[in-house]
C-alpha cells in the first residue's frame, strides 16, 4: 500500500527530528570530550585526531534519508599502483579479522579508507554509541594506518602487516 502525502510528509518530518537529535547527542559528545570540530554541512561534522603515528581525518555524517550515522576518514597517502594487488589482499585480511568497520580501496583514485555506518531506524542512540563508533574507529585506524602505509611503501610484507 503506498503512503499518501500527508504520511510521506510526516515520515519526513520524523526522520529530520531523529537526525536533529543524533547530530546534537554527537556534537554534545565531542564538545565532552574535547575534539576540535567544525560542522561542514547540515548534518555533517569535520576533525582530524592525530594517533601513534600518522593523523585521521574523520568525517561523520548523519544520513537523513537512510537513517544511518556513517563515520568516514581517507587514509593520509596514494597507493602506489604496483602495489595495488599486494593492498587489495592486505585490505581484504584486516576487513576478515574486523568487528566493526572496513578499510575500503578506490583504485579511481589510489586511495584507501575507512568507514564504519550504524543504523538508528526506530532507535535511541545515547552518547555510549557515538562514543563506540568514534572510539573503535579510530583505534581500528591507529591499529593498521600506519602498518598499511608501510606495506604501500614495500616496507613490510604481508604477514608482518598480519602479525600482532
Amino acid at each position: 500500500m503506498a503512503l499518501t502525502e500527508a504520511e510521506k510528509q510526516a515520515l519526513q518530518e520524523k526522520k529530520v527530528k531523529e537526525a536533529q537529535t543524533i547530530l546534537q547527542t554527537t556534537l554534545d559528545f565531542l564538545n565532552e570530550e574535547n575534539f576540535h570540530f567544525e560542522q561542514t554541512e547540515d548534518y555533517e561534522i569535520h576533525f582530524t585526531v592525530k594517533g601513534d603515528d600518522l593523523p585521521m581525518e574523520l568525517y561523520i555524517n548523519i544520513d537523513v534519508d537512510r537513517e544511518v550515522i556513517r563515520l568516514f576518514s581517507v587514509l593520509p597517502f596514494k597507493i602506489n599502483p604496483d602495489n595495488y594487488s599486494l593492498m587489495a589482499e592486505g585490505t581484504v585480511a584486516i576487513n576478515d579479522h574486523l568487528v566493526n568497520g572496513n578499510f575500503d580501496l578506490n583504485k579511481d583514485h589510489m586511495m584507501m579508507s575507512f568507514r564504519m555506518a550504524q543504523t538508528y531506524r526506530d532507535s535511541l542512540i545515547s552518547k555510549s554509541v557515538i562514543a563506540y563508533i568514534l572510539y573503535t574507529s579510530l583505534n581500528t585506524m591507529d591499529d593498521y594506518n600506519d602498518k598499511l602505509f608501510m606495506l604501500n611503501k614495500g616496507k613490510c610484507t604481508l604477514d608482518e602487516l598480519l602479525a600482532d
